[in-house]
């Protein structure tokens, strides 16, 4: 959705369970760009800094938090520090949605809407004690 929403020509994910994911826009993205996007957000999910190169045809906006990352690839390099904040705003959102999901069996319930009393009782610890 986040690679539609701003109309990126690929997207990458890295999480703790599935590894590292592409979402491309269709067939005739070029090698280059896929290869040099997924190496980007593997650095932003090891570093846990934002990271944005221009190419003179793509700008790569990449953001993590061990062990996860997310980026994407915008068409041009003409991006202003608005839009590419607002790309990178919206990547740390996600990034941040799946550290919750992937922190165990009892934040699973949390991603399909479903909150159980024993997940109640974790997420109020873990905020009272700031887990992250």
């Amino acid at each position: 959705m986040l690679r539609q929403a701003y109309g990126a020509t690929v997207g990458w994910g890295v999480d703790a369970t599935e590894g590292a994911w592409e979402v491309v826009d269709g067939p005739d993205v070029a090698e280059n760009r896929r290869r040099r996007g997924a190496a980007l957000v593997q650095l932003a999910s090891v570093d846990g800094r934002q990271h944005v190169v221009r190419d003179p045809d793509a700008t790569f906006i990449a953001v993590g938090d061990f062990p996860y990352g997310a980026g994407l690839a915008l068409d041009g390099a003409d991006h202003d520090g608005t839009m590419i904040e607002a790309v990178a705003q919206a990547l740390r959102r996600f990034v941040a949605g799946m550290r919750t999901i992937g922190r165990g069996p009892r934040f699973r319930g949390l991603a399909g809407g479903f909150l159980d009393g024993s997940a109640s009782l974790h997420a109020n610890h873990d905020r009272e004690t700031r887990v992250r």
